[in-house]
This record gives structure tokens, C-alpha cells and sequence, in this order.
């Protein structure tokens, strides 16, 4: 067994960019076209609340949480690491809801199709479990 492969946190494609910029978008068409640069024809969201499958099911999504949340923003907090079709990266969304900050972290999971664009997304809220 030979050293660990190297980790590539420098991911940076064309659909991911365009994925976190349909978070931040407000406006559903708008949205929609970014999903549409980032996204699989049939790719599926999941998160422990809520799913959705293609560009207009994960833009409801995301539309719902910008309903949920007043002044919803989300940002990466890690660098984003890679291997084989598979990406990996923590985030923090901040906002206010019923008047209090909140602050949510969590993590994306995402299996991109053979053309790089996003074929499933699976989040997990919280913090990073720690290793055994």
C-alpha cells in the first residue's frame, strides 16, 4: 500500500460554480437557467427534509428555502475534494427565521454524470462526524 493519492481540493467546474450560484439566486428563472448549466437531466436532490428530481424539482427546493429563511445566503466553508466522479464539500447557510439568526452547516455529496454535470446531491446537516 503506497502513500495516500493526492487530495484534489481545487475543483473547480463549470457545473458546481453554477450550482452554488442557483443557491444564492432569488429569482426562479434565473435559477433555473443555472441549474440547467449544472445539472443532469434527471439528477436528484436529497437532503433529511426535502427531495427533488431535475431542474424544477431541486429549484423548488431551493425556492423553499429561500421562503423558509429571510435573507438566506449560503457560502463554502472547505475546499472541495474529488476523486472519480464523486465531489465532496462543506457549506454554512445564514439567515433569519421568525425574527432569530440561524446559522446551518452541512455537506454535499455529489456524483457527477460522465459530461461533469451533477447527477445526484445527497446534503447532510451538521457538523463532519469524526473519524473511529
Amino acid at each position: 500500500m503506497g502513500p495516500d493519492p493526492p487530495q484534489q481540493d481545487a475543483v473547480h467546474s463549470d457545473a458546481l460554480a453554477a450550482y452554488g450560484r442557483a443557491w444564492n439566486e432569488r429569482d426562479p428563472e434565473a435559477r433555473a437557467e443555472l441549474l440547467r448549466a449544472a445539472l443532469a437531466a434527471d439528477c436528484r436532490y436529497v437532503d433529511d427534509e426535502f427531495a427533488g428530481t431535475g431542474v424544477d424539482g431541486i429549484s423548488a427546493v431551493i425556492g423553499e428555502y429561500h421562503r423558509r429563511v429571510a435573507g438566506f445566503r449560503i457560502r463554502l466553508t472547505s475546499a472541495v475534494e474529488a476523486h472519480h466522479d464523486v465531489l465532496r464539500f462543506t457549506w454554512r447557510y445564514d439567515g433569519e427565521v421568525d425574527g432569530e439568526a440561524v446559522k446551518v452547516e452541512g455537506a454535499d455529496t455529489i456524483l457527477l454524470d460522465g459530461d461533469g454535470r451533477m447527477r445526484l446531491i445527497v446534503v447532510f446537516f451538521g457538523a463532519r462526524p469524526r473519524p473511529l
